[in-house]
């Protein structure tokens, strides 16, 4: 699943600081005040499944969402 809610509402601001500059303003200030909590909390002890697309934390080899392998990941192809 593609996550497209950033273009999204880089979309809404822009249109809602073309129709109305006080409102655009201020959806901007509260989409940048967003930004900067989800970038601040800690993700580190996660990583994305490749295939789902899901957090899963560091360490388990089997996704519990889509049970992709992640031990797969870099293993050579058979042809």
């Amino acid at each position: 699943m593609r996550h497209t809610g950033p273009l999204i509402g880089a979309v809404l601001v822009l249109v809602l600081l073309f129709i109305s500059p006080v409102v655009g303003l201020i959806a901007l200030v509260v989409a940048l005040i967003a930004a900067v909590v989800l970038f601040a909390t800690d993700r580190s002890g996660s990583r994305p499944c490749p295939r789902c697309g899901e957090q899963v934390e560091n360490g388990v080899l089997d996704c519990p969402h889509c049970d992709f392998d992640f031990r797969t990941i870099g293993a050579p192809t058979s042809q």
